[in-house]
């Protein structure tokens, strides 16, 4: 598996096709022109290519914002998707994290992870590389990452975000991931952060979005994190 970091510029309309294919794939109600709409508003594009098969990728987006006088730096995550056809792979969360230290070594502000979350797939990355992240089961969200939250989400979503609820919720114009792409079983629900996850987003299945955050600071980040640059 290779990893290929990319310019929206630089995809060719081959590429672009390939990735809104395999999106199609596992979401319903996405639209091409959608598609192009979300690439177009993104920085950089993270793509995992076997034998010149696109088997993944991640959209990626640059939000400045200032919060009570500090200045942070928000990544966006936007379209994610993984070919669930072929064996599992951590080449996409490894160039993923590896391009997040990049950055943080060229900048000399905090970098945090605007993550919006439709599915508890999603939702559990925080969990596995993250100490501290929010919402979450472990703690109440503090005042100044609720405030980070609010300010992204009305930036991004404006018409569609609810501040007392934290859920973004679209018109019937959004896509959703299909049934049976990340059911949620009596067993994942036996999972702390999936039955949170469930609990602060019940129409998940409908394409509401959760929104979250993460710091990316070295002190919250747990060891998975780290592994995954060797």
């Amino acid at each position: 598996m290779d990893v290929l970091y990319k310019k929206p510029s630089e995809l060719t309309n081959k590429i672009r096709h390939a990735m809104f294919e395999l999106m199609s794939t596992y979401y319903d109600n996405l639209t091409i022109d959608q598609f192009e709409l979300d690439l177009e508003n993104k920085e950089d594009v993270i793509i995992m290519v076997e034998n010149s098969l696109i088997r993944g990728f991640t959209t990626i987006e640059h939000i400045r914002l200032d919060i009570e006088g500090e200045s942070i730096l928000g990544i966006f995550s936007g379209n994610t998707i993984m070919d669930l056809s072929i064996p599992p792979s951590l080449r996409l969360q490894q160039g993923f994290i590896r391009y997040i230290e990049k950055l943080k070594k060229s900048i000399k502000i905090p970098v945090y992870w605007f993550l919006i979350c439709k599915g508890y797939k999603t939702y559990r990355y925080l969990n596995v590389y993250c100490k501290s992240y929010y919402p979450s089961y472990k703690e109440e969200t503090p005042v100044f990452e609720k405030r980070i939250m609010d300010a992204y989400a009305i930036k991004k979503y404006p018409n569609h975000y609810n501040p007392l609820t934290g859920i973004i919720k679209h018109d019937d114009g959004m896509d959703y991931l299909k049934e049976d792409v990340a059911p949620v079983t009596d067993r994942i629900l036996r999972k702390p952060e999936v039955a949170f996850f469930v609990e602060k987003n019940p129409q998940h299945v409908q394409g509401d979005e959760l929104v979250c955050l993460a710091s990316f600071s070295d002190e919250n980040l747990k060891s998975g994190y780290f592994r995954a640059l060797r």
